[in-house]
């Protein structure tokens, strides 16, 4: 977030890298930075909801308030920020103006079943189950690891999408196209692939291609986010919209033929596993392979690099159409 910023310093920027130009793996200080901002938004918290008023209470909230309005400062890449506006708000309400209203206050069974089920539960699900519940309700949103997608079409039949297909806007490209060209949507394209590569999810989708498809340069692939704005009308980040459940709809639709479209879906990590799941799917003939990938191969590896990676295959030519 901090070296994509709009008026940060490029030698700021460059510190967020090992080498900006040779090794793009998170710096020293990188890597400290992200620590301590994942020991302010678990731990101040904590003290905002046990703190009752008074210099404890004012100090964490005041803390808070710098944290999002840091946050809004880097204007980060498809961030609601009236979200972090809200928080402010809610954190000076909440836990400043109203400091003294304890936990133990709660008396109503259903509003602590509630606030249990709604706040702690889903949160606690969606990470240690991220396949079950969006990243968003399991407030995972910076954590790097969202689930994502490739879509796979072979040669010029992701056209057929909006030849056969009624949807809220053209793709990307198709809109890029029109404007500036056909060499700039295609600029704009892999721009959206090299940001992708800077997470591990990422990483292990540019892996995966070449095992999911006969020959890559016959392809036009498509991150599942520009796909899934354009059928959806929305997609907030979350690969669950854009996975095989679109996929069957789209398959409805274009009948797409064996190898004409394939999407490789990665699941995100689980909080308590180091390692992340993915699927091949073929449009027509159903799911060619799934797996898990290992985390840690990926920690190491530069934003470019597709070689193979480590991986266990779980369930070989598992047909679903």
């Amino acid at each position: 977030m901090t070296s994509n910023a709009p008026g940060r310093p490029k030698w700021l920027k460059r510190m967020m890298y090992r080498d900006a130009q040779a090794d793009l793996r998170p710096s020293r200080l990188a890597f400290w930075l992200a620590h301590s901002g994942t020991v302010v938004e678990i731990g101040v918290p904590v003290v905002m909801l046990f703190s009752h008023g008074g210099v404890v209470s004012w100090t964490a909230v005041t803390i808070i308030v710098l944290l999002h309005v840091y946050i809004i400062s880097n204007v980060p890449l498809a961030v609601p920020n009236e979200w972090n506006i809200y928080m402010i708000a809610g954190a000076i309400f909440l836990f400043g103006t109203h400091a003294d209203v304890r936990v133990t206050d709660l008396s109503n069974p259903l509003l602590i079943a509630l606030l249990g089920v709604g706040v702690v539960g889903v949160v606690m699900l969606g990470n240690v189950r991220p396949d079950l519940i969006s990243f968003v309700m399991g407030m995972r949103y910076y954590a790097g690891t969202w689930p994502a997608s490739l879509w796979c079409f072979r040669g010029e039949s992701w056209r057929q999408l909006s030849e056969k297909i009624t949807k809220a806007s053209g793709l990307a490209d198709e809109q890029l196209e029109r404007i500036y060209g056909e060499d700039y949507a295609l600029v704009t394209r892999y721009r959206m692939s090299a940001f992708r590569s800077f997470f591990p999810v990422g990483m292990a989708l540019n892996s995966l291609l070449r095992r999911s498809v006969d020959d890559v340069e016959a392809y036009v692939v498509l991150d599942g986010e520009i796909v899934g704005s354009s059928l959806n009308g929305w997609n907030m980040g979350d690969g669950h919209m854009h996975n095989e459940k679109l996929l069957e709809s789209v398959q409805k639709r274009c009948n797409f033929a064996p190898g004409e479209l394939v999407l490789v879906h990665m699941e995100s990590q689980p909080l308590v596993r180091n390692s992340m799941a993915y699927r091949i799917v073929d449009a027509a003939t159903g799911q060619i392979e799934a797996g898990i990938v290992p985390l840690a191969p990926l920690l190491e590896r530069q934003p470019w690099d597709d070689s193979p990676i480590p991986l266990t295959v779980t369930s070989p030519s598992v047909p679903t159409g």
